[in-house]
C-alpha cells in the first residue's frame, strides 16, 4: 500500500512537472514577435546570415563567440528569417532549461524542490525576458545546466565515459557561445576541490575518491584544449573591446542590481532607481534558508542522489541507483554557482567598467533552485501552523513575476527600442536621394533587416560594435559636408549616440548648418531627425588655430569663436580642439578662465575633455576632439580687456603646457557695457 502511495505521488510530481514545463513554453512563446529587433539580436541575424566561414571571422571581431551564430545560420536555412523564426531557437533552449532546473532540484533536494524550482524558473521574468530574445544567453544557461548535472554525477561516482563526454562537452560548447561562461565553470571547479578535499578528511575515502583529482585535471584540460583554438580572439577582444561606462562599477552595484534583477526582473525604470522589487526581501530570505537548511536540526540527514558507479580494486562495477549525497555539498554547489559568479565579474567590472545583470544569468538556476529548497524546509517544518503562516508572504513572488511578465508583454516602456517603425516610417516617407544616418552606426544590421527601401545607409562610424574606442570626433564634420554634397535630405537615427558621437558633433552641425523637417511620428527608445541638407555648409574648423603643446601628447589645436567682443551680463560661448598624439593615461578635466589686468579670475567654465563616455585615457592617437564651453559674465563685470586662458588638470594637478607653465592664453576679449 505505502508503495502504492509512492507511485502515485511520484506520478502526480511528474504530471506537475510536464505542467510547468509547458507552461514555461508557452509563457515564452507568447507574443513572440510582438516587440522589435534590437541591435544585439540585428548582430546575431546579421552574423548568421553570413556564409558559415564568414560568420566564423566576424565573429572573431565581436564580442561572443560563434556557437549560436552557427546554431542560427543553420536554423535560418531551413525556418526563414522572420522574427518569430530568429527567436524561436532561445524559446526552445529556455524551455529546456526548466526541464534542467527541475532535474538539479530534483537531484539536490527530491522531486518536490524541483518542480518548485521549475515554476520559479518559468515565470522568473528575466528568464522570460531572455528566452524572447535571439541571443545565446539561453543557450549558454543550458549549457552551464548540463556540465553541473554531469558533474554532480562524477562526484558522486558515476564514472561512465559518456557523463565524462558530457561534462567536457557541455563546457567546451559554454565556452564557445559566451565568453563568462567561465564563471560557472570556475565555481564547479572549485565546489570540486572543496568535495574532494572533505572526502580526504573523512574517515574512509574511497580509493576513487582518492583518485578524482587526476581524471577532473585531465577533463578540465580537455575543455581547455577544445577551446585553445579559439583563444587568440579571446584574448583578443579581452584587449581590445573597450568600456563605455562611466566611473567604476563596484561591487556593491554587481550585487545590488544582480539581485534586483533575479528577484523581479532586469527592468530598473519598473521600480525605483537602484533599489531591489518588493519581494526581494523575500527572495533574499528563500535563498539563505535554502542555503542553511543543512545546518538546522531535522534537516541535515543526507538527501538520496542518483548515481551510476564508483570504483574498487581498479576496475568501475554498479553498485546501485542510489547514493548518499551530504547535504552540506548538494547547497555548496549552488551557493558556489551564485557567489563565485558576482565575485568574478565584481572584479572584473572594477578594472573593466561594464556590467548587465544578464552577464551572470547562468547564476539565476542557483538562486531559484537554492530558494525552492527555503520553500522544501518549510514545508518540512513539524509546526503546520508556523509553515502556512511563514509561506503565506511568500506567494507575492510568483504574483509580482507574474505581473512583470505581463509588463513584458504589452507595457511600451519594458519594449525593445523600437527600430522595426523607425524602418518602416523613413520606408513610407523617403523620397529620391536621401541618405540615412545612423548614430551610432553599430545600429546598420538592425536596418539591413528591417529597411529595404532605396535611401542610403551610412553608418556613424561604421563600426560592428557600439564604437567605444573610435568614436565620432570632429573630423565627422569632414563627411557631413560629403553627405550633403551628395544628398538633398538626410534622415539622422539616434541611438547610443552618447558612445557612438559623444561630443554630439553631427546633431549640433546639422541643427546649425541645415533646415529641420518635421517627422509626425515618435518611437520608443530611439530619436529620429530630418534634414533638408541642401546648401548646408559643413566647415571642418577650428576656425582659428592653435599650436599649444602640453606634457601628455596632447594638443590645442584651435578654437571657434564668432567675435572677441561681448557685452557684461551675457554668456561668451566658444569651441576648443584638442588633439591627441598617443595614449593618454589620466582623465583630464578642461578649465577655461577669464582673467582680468590683474590676473584675477573674473569668470570661468569647467568641463571633462571628451566626454563622460569618452575621457582622454580612451583616446587614441589622431582623436580630434571639438568641446563646446560657455562662460556667463556677471552683469557687474567692468568693462575692458580681458584674456581667456586654457588649461588642463586631473584632481589638483595641473598638466604642464610644453614651455612650462601651467596654462596657455589663446585670445583677448573685449568686454563692453
Amino acid at each position: 500500500m505505502r508503495d502504492r502511495k509512492s507511485a502515485m505521488h511520484r506520478q502526480r510530481l511528474s504530471s506537475a512537472a510536464l505542467f510547468i514545463l509547458l507552461l514555461a513554453f508557452l509563457l515564452r512563446v507568447y507574443r513572440l514577435d510582438a516587440q522589435s529587433l534590437w541591435y544585439d539580436e540585428s548582430l546575431s541575424v546579421h552574423l548568421a546570415a553570413l556564409p558559415l566561414p564568414d560568420t566564423l571571422a566576424q565573429s572573431a571581431v565581436t564580442d561572443h563567440p560563434p556557437l549560436h551564430a552557427l546554431l542560427l545560420n543553420l536554423w535560418m536555412r531551413v525556418t526563414g528569417s522572420s522574427e518569430f523564426s530568429i527567436r524561436f531557437v532561445s524559446v526552445c533552449f529556455g524551455a529546456l532549461i526548466g526541464a534542467l532546473v527541475y532535474a538539479l532540484g530534483r537531484k539536490l533536494g527530491g522531486p518536490r524542490v524541483g518542480a518548485i524550482g521549475a515554476i520559479l524558473l518559468a515565470i522568473a521574468p528575466m528568464a522570460v525576458w531572455y528566452a524572447q530574445e535571439a541571443r545565446g544567453y539561453s543557450l549558454l544557461v543550458a549549457l552551464v545546466l548540463i556540465a553541473v548535472l554531469a558533474y554532480l554525477r562524477l562526484v558522486n561516482g558515476d564514472w561512465r565515459q559518456r557523463v565524462w563526454a558530457t561534462y567536457i562537452l557541455a563546457s567546451v560548447a559554454a565556452l564557445y557561445t559566451h565568453y563568462f561562461a567561465v564563471f560557472p565553470l570556475v565555481a564547479i571547479n572549485l565546489a570540486f576541490a572543496l568535495n574532494w578535499l572533505r572526502n580526504q578528511l573523512s574517515s574512509q575515502p574511497t580509493i576513487q575518491q582518492t583518485h578524482q583529482p587526476v581524471r577532473w585535471l585531465l577533463a578540465q584540460a580537455a575543455v581547455a584544449i577544445l577551446f585553445l583554438p579559439w583563444l587568440p580572439n579571446a584574448l583578443a577582444q579581452a584587449a581590445s573591446n573597450a568600456t563605455y561606462f562611466p566611473g567604476r562599477v563596484t561591487w556593491d552595484t554587481v550585487v545590488l542590481e544582480t539581485w534586483r534583477a533575479f528577484a523581479g526582473g532586469d527592468f530598473p525604470h519598473l521600480v525605483v532607481p537602484a533599489q531591489p522589487p518588493p519581494t526581494s526581501s523575500l527572495w533574499l530570505a528563500l535563498v539563505v534558508l535554502g542555503a542553511i537548511t543543512p545546518l538546522l536540526p531535522n534537516f541535515s540527514k543526507p538527501r538520496q542522489v542518483e548515481m551510476g558507479r564508483h570504483q574498487e580494486t581498479g576496475r568501475h562495477q554498479e553498485t546501485g541507483r542510489h547514493q548518499e549525497m551530504p547535504p552540506t555539498h548538494s547547497n555548496f554547489i549552488l551557493i558556489t554557482l551564485l557567489l563565485v559568479p558576482l565575485l568574478l565579474m565584481s572584479i572584473l567590472a572594477w578594472e573593466k567598467p561594464k556590467f548587465a545583470p544578464r552577464y551572470l544569468l547562468t547564476s539565476l538556476p542557483a538562486f531559484v533552485t537554492l530558494a525552492a529548497l527555503g520553500v522544501d524546509t518549510l514545508l518540512r517544518f513539524r509546526n503546520r501552523l508556523l509553515a502556512v503562516f511563514a509561506l503565506l508572504p511568500m506567494l507575492l513572488i510568483p504574483l509580482v513575476d507574474l505581473l512583470v511578465t505581463a509588463q513584458i508583454y504589452f507595457d511600451p516602456p519594458v519594449a525593445r527600442p523600437d527600430a522595426r517603425s523607425v524602418a518602416a516610417y523613413i520606408d513610407a516617407n523617403d523620397a529620391p536621394g536621401d541618405a540615412i544616418l545612423l548614430v551610432g552606426g553599430h545600429q546598420a544590421p538592425l536596418f539591413e533587416f528591417y529597411y529595404d527601401g532605396p535611401a542610403r545607409v551610412i553608418p556613424l562610424p561604421p563600426d560592428l560594435l557600439p564604437a567605444a574606442q573610435t568614436p565620432l570626433d570632429a573630423r565627422a564634420v569632414s563627411q557631413l559636408a560629403e553627405i550633403a554634397a551628395a544628398h538633398p535630405r538626410a534622415w539622422l537615427v539616434l541611438w547610443q549616440q552618447a558612445v557612438a558621437d559623444p561630443t554630439g558633433i553631427v546633431l549640433d552641425e546639422l541643427r546649425a548648418q541645415a533646415k529641420r523637417l518635421e517627422v509626425g511620428q515618435n518611437f520608443h527608445e530611439m530619436s529620429l531627425l530630418l534634414f533638408d541638407v541642401r546648401g548646408a555648409i559643413f566647415k571642418p574648423g577650428p576656425q582659428h588655430a592653435l599650436d599649444i603643446a602640453f606634457a601628455d601628447p596632447i594638443r590645442l589645436v584651435g578654437y571657434d569663436m564668432d567675435s572677441n567682443e561681448i557685452r557684461t551680463g551675457q554668456d561668451l560661448f566658444f569651441r576648443l580642439y584638442f588633439e591627441s598624439s598617443g595614449p593618454i593615461v589620466r582623465n583630464y578635466q578642461v578649465f577655461t578662465h577669464l582673467v582680468d589686468a590683474s590676473g584675477a579670475v573674473a569668470a570661468q567654465a569647467d568641463r571633462i575633455a571628451g566626454s563622460d563616455s569618452y575621457p582622454t585615457s580612451l583616446w587614441s592617437a589622431g582623436t580630434r576632439m571639438r568641446n563646446e564651453f560657455s562662460i556667463h559674465l556677471p552683469a557687474q563685470l567692468p568693462a575692458g580687456n580681458y584674456r581667456l586662458v586654457v588649461g588642463l588638470y586631473d584632481g589638483p594637478d595641473r598638466l604642464a603646457v610644453a614651455d612650462g607653465a601651467d596654462a596657455a592664453e589663446i585670445t583677448q576679449i573685449v568686454v563692453t557695457p
